[in-house]
């Protein structure tokens, strides 16, 4: 998953946490209702993508290949443990 979607993702997290709490950073430092939206959607979105990830067990939702779905095309989309082909890399 790429940076950008991860960070959206953790933001909107937070924002969440922090709103049950009684305090909405997003409202606080974007101020501008059109402004705050846009930020709702983009989380939004990294929400979505995130998601999609998590199903596919994929951790590049955004398009770009890694290695491990590399080796998934290789293998006939087997399922490839990541953190497995990790350690065999590590190994050669």
């Amino acid at each position: 998953m790429s940076k950008i979607i991860g960070i959206l993702a953790g933001v909107g997290a937070l924002n969440w946490l922090l709103v049950v709490l009684g305090f909405n950073l997003v409202e606080v430092v974007f101020r501008s209702p059109w402004l705050i939206n846009f930020v709702y959607i983009l989380v939004g979105f990294a929400g979505i993508a995130t998601i999609i990830a998590a199903i596919k067990g994929c951790s590049k939702s955004c398009g770009s290949h890694c290695k491990v779905c590399d080796m998934k095309k290789e293998e006939g989309a087997e399922m490839v443990d990541e953190d497995e082909y990790e350690e065999e890399e590590k190994m050669m």
